[in-house]
């Protein structure tokens, strides 16, 4: 049975939806000192002109900011009992940390509940709350913020320069059951219960952030690996602001899966260092943007999947196999940090 925890969800107050927009000083990219008491509701970013605009989604929707999981157990009352789940859990889930409670050795790192640091806890039975981490990390505005990018929309800048293996944030969003077939560009798949650390342990990144060889086959090959338990994270109506992390094939930093105390989380942390004044940038993955799937990728690096296809590597364009198909940010299972003494 999964273990006992506390009210392991954390909602920040809300208010009325903020209208119009904010005129900053020509040469300031600061908020200004006296703002909206909606601010911290709402995203806002600033625009080539200098001036603070309300962060929209391209159907002209809003994203609500939350820090926390937005969970509705009505989701998953018709959801079978996970595979990856011990005998007699809670089933269905009554509450988050019912659904994302950590089962496995690879879990053994707790990033405690403090965030901006490469500090981890070793102690699989630690009390550090995730309640705690929530509250922790609403500051993020005092080391990031939302800038229009030239060419990929909304974008992320450091205020501040990071440390390679410094955690940067976790991906917030409404927790989705793993029948979803919705069409949303905000998925992040989270493999639920006990994980298999064998054939998936590097699925997704590498120590040194350099994006892997699939793992999988392509859809249409016959020997393609089953599908984990999981559930995805939907940040696309409600998130925090990780959902803005633009992707690249050369990234600052990687999405790696941690726990907080009782809670397992996806992390946002520096796989090299990262200066201050830049976009910060993550991979997807593979399947997000390469094989099986008509997106093309613009990040410009020197690897970048889209640029191989074109060299002929190898790498088939997918035909139509984008349609129907979730399209997903993958979890990333990095090798265990190095601790300094």
């Amino acid at each position: 049975m999964a273990p006992s925890v506390t009210t392991c969800a954390y909602q920040r107050s809300t208010t009325q939806k903020p209208r119009g927009v904010i005129k900053l000083a020509p040469a300031s990219s600061m908020k200004p000192k006296i703002k909206p008491s909606t601010l911290d509701r709402y995203f806002w970013y600033t625009s080539s002109d200098g001036v603070m605009r309300l962060a929209t989604s391209t159907d002209g929707t809003v994203p609500e900011q939350i820090n926390t999981y937005d969970f509705n157990p009505a989701l998953f009352v018709r959801e079978p009992y996970p595979s990856t789940f011990p005998p007699g859990g809670i089933w269905p889930p009554e509450e988050p940390c019912d659904l994302l409670c950590p089962l496995g050795a690879d879990d053994g790192y707790c990033v405690g509940d403090q965030c901006y640091t490469n500090k981890t806890c070793k102690n699989a039975l630690c009390e550090h709350s995730f309640t705690n981490w929530c509250q922790q990390t609403e500051n993020w505005e005092d080391h990031f913020e939302l800038r229009k990018t030239e060419d990929l929309g909304i974008g992320a800048y450091t205020k501040r320069a990071w440390k390679a293996g410094d955690v940067l944030g976790w991906y917030a969003g409404e927790l989705k059951v793993k029948s979803y077939d919705g069409s949303s560009d905000y998925l992040m798949q989270l493999d639920i219960g006990v994980l298999d650390t064998s054939s998936r342990a590097q699925q997704g990144g590498t120590a040194n952030g350099t994006p892997p060889s699939p793992t999988r086959q392509a859809p249409s090959a016959p020997h393609s690996e089953p599908e984990p338990d999981l559930v995805y994270i939907d940040a696309a109506a409600k998130g925090n602001w990780t959902r803005f992390i633009n992707h690249s094939c050369d990234p600052y930093a990687s999405y790696r899966m941690r726990r907080v105390g009782n809670m397992r989380i996806m992390t946002v942390e520096a796989v090299r260092d990262v200066p201050a004044d830049v976009e910060l940038t993550v991979s997807y993955g593979y399947d997000y943007y390469g094989i099986g799937t008509v997106k093309v990728c613009r990040c410009g690096a020197e690897n970048c999947i889209s640029r191989l296809r074109g060299r002929g590597s190898g790498l088939k364009k997918g035909k139509g196999k984008g349609k129907g198909r979730v399209r997903v940010k993958k979890c990333k299972r990095l090798v265990a940090p190095v601790e300094e003494g």
